[in-house]
């Protein structure tokens, strides 16, 4: 009964603290190792995760001073336990948070790979001394312990850590060539586990963008296919839009970034199934073309926009939150009466004339907004502190602030 309820004290520090769960972080200890530690090394070892993790929560010396003394107190009792090489690479990090940089690396896990080679720990020491040179700015040197991260731990999570690290070096000396090959080799080429999907994720969305910055469509279409199966469509509407900006924002670049858009509404348009009487088919088909639109939007051209608001109305007919889009681009482009001519069509009438109302104070034709606003508090009593209350607002927005009172 004792041992069971050692057993249960120990997996309740566990959940509570954080170091030794299921190992999806560097500085974890899987539960299997844990569960070979003895009762006077796991009650040590939860000390030393208690304070490591207050550390994180506080950050302050005291804490991670702490923290490091009881992870060397476990060394110093526990040298040969199956956590040895998990403490002093813990005994290690507490020194990085205490600015003790060099001694972290040349004292801790650089001792982790030297007496512990065959433990999980080692192949995170090294990440950690690439990591910590680059965090000193020493990146010769980063550079150097990153290559020997890829070297010696080439199947390990730790070199996928490493080739993302290298990226954000080359980002960083304006090595774009570099970036791009680190880039691919994570998109294309790297196994993707629980450790490292997000690492990979992140990359092929980079690589994307870069591929749509220089107009290609099919590149960064490939890319993103390597981590979105079933929405991909979204995928690039979501990730095209600011590259199409930017190129049609450039006169030697716009017909390029004309080409793409083009290209892109046609992959969209092809993505989806037409309209049908459905409710589901036609959802689906609205949500698309205002992908559509939304890209037609980033490319600069109006007219495009309002072409397709209407070849959409008359597909699936109007409603207030099709108008509502339609009117707000008109009033964005600050084409007002425009803008409000389709508001007023609105079946719910309060709701249009509440955007009318907000066009005018876009316009700062405070004497008309105010006029809506009053009239719709006089007809919809319901909500006649809700129509007070953006009065008072218009006025606010010009600095009237008595007459809002």
């Amino acid at each position: 009964m004792k041992n069971r309820t050692a057993i249960c004290i120990s997996f309740a520090f566990i959940m509570a603290f954080g170091g030794v769960a299921d190992a999806q972080r560097l500085d974890e200890m899987s539960l299997e190792r844990w569960g070979k530690l003895r009762e006077v090394e796991r009650y040590q070892l939860n000390i030393a995760e208690r304070f490591y993790k207050k550390g994180e929560s506080t950050n302050t010396n005291e804490d991670w001073k702490t923290a490091a003394a009881e992870y060397e107190k476990y060394l110093t009792l526990y040298e040969r336990s199956e956590a040895a090489p998990y403490a002093l690479m813990k005994w290690s990090l507490a020194q990085v948070k205490l600015r003790r940089q060099n001694t972290a690396i040349k004292e801790g896990f650089q001792s982790v790979i030297d007496y512990f080679p065959e433990s999980p720990e080692a192949a995170a020491s090294a990440y950690y001394i690439a990591n910590t040179y680059k965090s000193m700015g020493r990146v010769p040197d980063s550079k150097k312990a990153y290559q020997n991260v890829l070297n010696d731990f080439s199947k390990h999570a730790v070199a996928v850590y490493a080739i993302r690290d290298l990226s954000q070096i080359a980002a960083d000396e304006q090595d774009v060539e570099s970036q791009v090959k680190l880039w691919k080799r994570l998109t294309f080429d790297t196994t993707r586990t629980k450790l490292t999907r997000a690492v990979c994720v992140t990359a092929s969305n980079s690589l994307a963008g870069h591929y749509f910055r220089l107009g290609d469509f099919n590149q960064a279409k490939s890319a993103l296919e390597t981590s979105y199966k079933s929405n991909l469509p979204y995928y690039v509407y979501y990730y095209c839009r600011s590259p199409i900006s930017s190129l049609t924002g450039n006169d030697e670049t716009r017909e390029l970034g004309v080409k793409l858009s083009d290209t892109v509404t046609g992959f969209l348009a092809e993505s989806y199934p037409a309209a049908t009487a459905e409710e589901k088919d036609r959802a689906q088909y609205k949500q698309v073309s205002y992908w559509i639109i939304e890209v037609q939007g980033n490319s600069r051209r109006d007219q495009k926009v309002v072409d397709s608001y209407k070849q959409l109305i008359a597909k699936i007919g109007k409603d207030d939150e099709l108008l509502a889009r339609l009117g707000s681009f008109y009033v964005s482009r600050m084409l007002y009466e425009q803008g409000r001519s389709i508001f007023r069509q609105f079946e719910n009438k309060n709701e249009g004339l509440a955007l009318v109302a907000g066009s005018f104070r876009s316009e700062k034709k405070l004497a008309d907004a105010v006029n809506i606003y009053r009239q719709l508090a006089a007809s919809d009593r319901e909500n006649e502190v809700r129509w007070k209350g953006e009065e008072a607002a218009a006025y606010r927005e010009i600095g009237m602030y008595a007459e809002a009172i």
